[in-house]
């Protein structure tokens, strides 16, 4: 994931005007205090707030807005016209938020270093969403007095784990408090992080508050308390990125926990993949949550569309209710049995056309279809079906408007194929040909 195009501008402008090696070492500075708190307070100052958003605002970026993406995707209808972040640092989820839910249309963010808060604001003055450059930002520390009216929606990234444990329970009851909608709140993907998510989650679960996301249940976690819930998101490292850090790889990858919640229920799922998925000879073995508690699921190639589906998922993906009403035999790993009547199969499944071309297709025959029927109809994932939209959708093959609830879209039939195989025909071609 990259950081959007106009931030991403907007930052390397920012960036020139301090030495690199200032950078590195307030950045080193910075990972030493993180690494051990008792070694004094973190840097501060204009150097040390360019040094965390060259190196942390892309990561802070790709947590938020996956973690938002998923409230999306159970809230289908919810159309966000107001947020409030708090903690905001540099206005990353700002950003995430505008990308997600372009009707926003005010944002408060409340920051506590004046110059995080100073450089996110130079930040936004160029942004291309209105939302971003007219956001109001507020100076205040969160463990004192502030106030702010009700926001659609409420956020607060790798915030409560910064302050002291006495301290979080109160912030979690005024953030929800205020949350008239929703309310996301992120930390990192450690024991620590998982700890405090957790305690927050059995908080705003006590309050009656519906657990929207990752959980697919409204239950007790069934997680033992030697296992944390977290996920990752692979993220791209320019040249001042690596050199701050010391890095050699182009990427990185950045490991969240996160909850979200809401006043309304949102679309049930049947489980969430909790582990990268194993490939096996012959089948996929899947760590899953579910409302049933923790339940390892194998999948073998007989299972037609949901073999087809268990392929393309993902770590953090879901998986509609009906793929567990499906029995699967457990595979022989790991101490989990196999019954030996089960045999494998010889000869791969495969098809004539990818993913892609199949979920264009849904699309041709029903503008207004829903992740779900075209998850169900093409047997794969719902998480894949908005890879594959999003896919379409920066290739210029689709764009689409609001229809009240739904999606609408529109195909653009004169975009050319993409394999030189086909080079000189066009998308609408193929629709004719297999209509």
């Amino acid at each position: 994931m990259d950081l959007p195009h106009d931030l991403r501008l907007s930052l390397e402008r920012e960036l020139r005007s301090y030495d690199p090696r200032s950078l590195a070492r307030v950045t080193a500075e910075a990972a030493a205090r993180y690494r051990d708190p008792t070694a004094g307070p973190p840097p501060r100052g204009p150097l040390a707030a360019a040094a965390y958003a060259a190196t942390r605002m892309p990561a802070t970026y790709a947590a938020c807005t996956a973690a938002l993406r998923e409230l999306a995707a159970r809230l289908p209808a919810f159309a966000p016209r107001s947020l409030l972040d708090a903690g905001a640092g540099s206005g990353a989820t700002l950003w995430a938020a505008a990308l997600i839910w372009p009707a926003l249309e005010r944002a408060t963010l409340i920051e506590t270093d004046r110059d995080i808060a100073a450089l996110g604001q130079r930040l936004a003055a160029t942004a291309t969403a209105p939302v971003v450059r007219g956001a109001v930002w507020v100076r205040a520390d969160l463990t004192a007095a502030w106030d702010a009216p009700t926001h659609d929606l409420v956020t607060a990234a790798y915030v409560l784990g910064e302050l002291p444990e006495d301290a979080r329970a109160s912030l979690v009851t005024r953030l929800w408090e205020r949350a008239h909608g929703a309310l996301v709140l992120i930390e990192p993907g450690t024991p620590r992080g998982w700890a405090t998510i957790r305690a927050a989650r059995e908080q705003l679960r006590a309050t009656g508050a519906a657990l929207i996301a990752p959980c697919p249940h409204q239950d007790a976690c069934p997680l033992p308390a030697d296992d944390w819930c977290h996920f990752s998101r692979r993220l791209a490292r320019g040249r001042l990125h690596r050199t701050l850090k010391g890095a050699e790889l182009g990427y990185e990858d950045e490991k969240y926990t996160y909850i979200a919640v809401a006043r309304q229920p949102g679309e049930a799922i049947g489980a969430r993949v909790l582990r990268h998925p194993l490939i096996r000879s012959g089948y996929i073995e899947l760590t899953l949550c579910t409302p049933d508690g923790i339940r390892r699921l194998s999948v073998t190639r007989s299972a037609g569309a949901t073999w087809r589906m268990a392929r393309d998922l993902r770590w953090g993906d879901t998986l509609p209710p009906e793929v567990l009403n499906d029995p699967q035999p457990p595979a022989r790993d790991q101490g989990v049995a196999r019954p030996e009547q089960q045999v494998k199969q010889p000869m791969a499944h495969w098809t004539f056309l990818t993913n892609h071309a199949q979920v264009l297709l849904c699309i041709a025959r029903n503008r207004s279809a829903t992740a779900r029927e075209i998850a169900t109809q093409v047997g794969i994932t719902e998480r894949a079906v908005q890879r594959i939209l999003r896919d379409l959708h920066d290739a210029g093959y689709i764009s689409h408007t609001r229809d009240g609830r739904q999606n609408r879209y529109e195909i653009h039939e004169e975009a050319p194929m993409r394999h030189p195989a086909q080079q000189g025909h066009a998308v609408r071609e193929l629709l004719e040909l297999l209509d």
